[in-house]
Formats: structure tokens, C-alpha cells, sequence
């Protein structure tokens, strides 16, 4: 029986001695030395390589991270490459021509503004006129005016006297659409492409961008009255009965929030609480 206790104990160490041996002869590396003569030795370190040829490397920025932009934009921008540097990326096909399309996206935001006060005013069965007017004093321009205006009893046409039939409400949408048409524009342009920051589109930018500035003018201006007090916010307050710092408040808050946006596309909050300040802006003419 001794026999077979030793046969055992061979049997069992015999495949441990067999996997040791492979473990270590695999862990062995042979080393191949060339002796082909005239040719550097192989435990030599190799020679610094040059800088790669023009052209050889494709270079690019990263594309941003976060969420992707909309399915709509993400089809529209597929063949553009996404840059890092937001005004950089307009100069695809030369600086002019970027300039030249985001100026007529200015021109539309514009003719965007002054066709909702003309639509708003016709809804309301009101023609409106041209009035010429010198912001600052001096700066000759020119607005849509509704011919109508309000006092504490109520609001009525300038021309006739008679009441307006459209009332402080009437008084207040008419005023504040080129508001509402801006916000609308500026809220479609960053939903359906969050990430407009980092694509060429310089008509939506130009749209943005004059926006933005109206807003931004218009209350500065009420603030530190600039132009003659008959402007959209004026015109605004004198139908809500309301101070015009207030209501340029309710102007400014929508435009911060949306500059917060092209910049910090990838924000959770900031759509959601400019989409409510846009929201507030026009349901304060349905609370008088």
C-alpha cells in the first residue's frame, strides 16, 4: 500500500511541475540581436523623430461635450465641423461672407420686431402709423405707433378720442409684441439647436445677437432715460399701470437668461426658468 500512496502523490504534483514550467518558459522573452553589419545595434535608443508633414495630421477642436444638439440640427450641421471657439467658426467660406449673412439675420430680427406690433395692431382692427422720433436727442429714427395711448380712466385713440376697444390688455399686447416675436425667435433658435455656440450658423447668431441687444437697449435706456418716454416699455407701463423699471425688468430677465444659454448650452435650469420668465412676460396682461 506505500506504493500506492507515493504513486498518488507524483501523479498529483506532476501537472503543478508541468504549469510552472510553461508559467516560466513563457515568461522568457528571447532576445534577437542583428549582426547584420552597418546596421545600428538593436539595445539602441532610436533617433527622435521629426515633426509630421503639412498635411499629414488632421487637426480640429473637440467637439463640446454634453448632450447632443436636436435631431433637426444635428441633421442640418452633420457635414460642418464643430469648433471650440464660437466666432472663429462663422469664417467657413470667408469672414465676409459670415458677416454679410449674420447682418441680414440683424435686419430679420428687426423686420421680425416691427411685424409683430404692425400684426398685433391689426388684430386688434387698429391701423398703426410711422412717427418719426431723435433717440437721445439726436438720433433720428422712426416707430410703429399704435395712435393710441392710456391715462388713469382708461385707454383711447389719440386722433379721435374715442375708446379703445381692445382696453389696457389690448394696449399692453400691442406694445410689447415686438417682445414676444423677439423671445419666440430666441427661444425656437436655442431649443431646436442648444449647442449653436459651437456650428456656423451666423443668420440664426445674427438673430441672437439682435435680440439680445434690443432688449438690452431698450432697458438701459429706461433705466437712465435715454430716449423720449415713448417707447415699448413706456408704452407698456402706462397701459399696465406699472413702474417701467419694473417691466424693463421683466425684458431683461429673458435676454440674460438666453446670453446664459449660448454660452452654457449644456445648463438644466436655464432653458426651464427663461421659457417661465418668457411665460410671465405675457401673462402680465392678463392680470388687469
Amino acid at each position: 500500500m506505500q506504493w500506492m500512496g507515493w504513486s498518488v502523490l507524483v501523479i498529483g504534483l506532476l501537472p503543478s511541475a508541468v504549469r510552472a514550467q510553461d508559467v516560466a518558459s513563457s515568461e522568457e522573452v528571447p532576445t534577437v540581436v542583428d549582426t547584420t553589419p552597418g546596421e545600428a545595434d538593436a539595445s539602441e535608443p532610436a533617433a527622435e523623430m521629426g515633426p509630421p508633414e503639412a498635411g499629414s495630421v488632421s487637426t480640429g477642436y473637440p467637439p463640446p461635450p454634453g448632450d447632443g444638439a436636436h435631431p433637426w440640427a444635428e441633421e442640418r450641421n452633420k457635414d460642418k465641423e464643430q469648433f471650440k471657439r464660437p466666432w472663429s467658426s462663422n469664417t467657413k467660406g470667408g469672414r465676409w461672407r459670415s458677416i454679410g449673412i449674420g447682418a441680414a439675420g440683424v435686419a430679420a430680427g428687426f423686420l421680425a420686431h416691427e411685424l409683430g406690433h404692425v400684426l398685433m395692431n391689426l388684430a386688434y382692427g387698429n391701423v398703426p402709423t410711422f412717427e418719426g422720433l431723435r433717440y437721445g436727442g439726436f438720433i433720428p429714427f422712426f416707430r410703429i405707433s399704435p395712435g393710441v395711448t392710456c391715462n388713469d380712466v382708461g385707454c383711447y385713440h389719440i386722433d379721435t378720442g374715442e375708446p379703445f376697444k381692445g382696453g389696457r390688455s389690448g394696449v399692453y399686447m400691442i406694445t410689447s409684441a415686438g417682445f414676444n416675436v423677439q423671445h419666440l425667435i430666441s427661444e425656437l433658435i436655442l431649443s431646436i439647436d442648444p449647442q449653436i455656440r459651437y456650428h456656423r450658423s451666423p443668420f440664426q447668431k445674427g438673430l441672437l445677437f439682435f435680440n439680445l441687444s434690443l432688449s438690452v437697449g431698450y432697458v438701459l435706456s429706461t433705466w437712465f432715460q435715454v430716449k423720449p418716454p415713448i417707447g415699448d416699455i413706456h408704452g407698456m407701463a402706462r397701459a399696465a399701470q406699472l413702474n417701467p423699471n419694473w417691466l424693463a425688468l421683466l425684458v431683461i430677465l429673458p435676454a440674460g437668461l438666453d446670453l446664459f444659454r449660448f454660452f452654457v448650452p449644456n445648463s438644466k435650469w436655464a432653458p426651464w426658468v427663461s421659457r417661465a420668465a418668457k411665460v410671465t412676460f405675457v401673462g402680465v396682461s392678463f392680470v388687469f
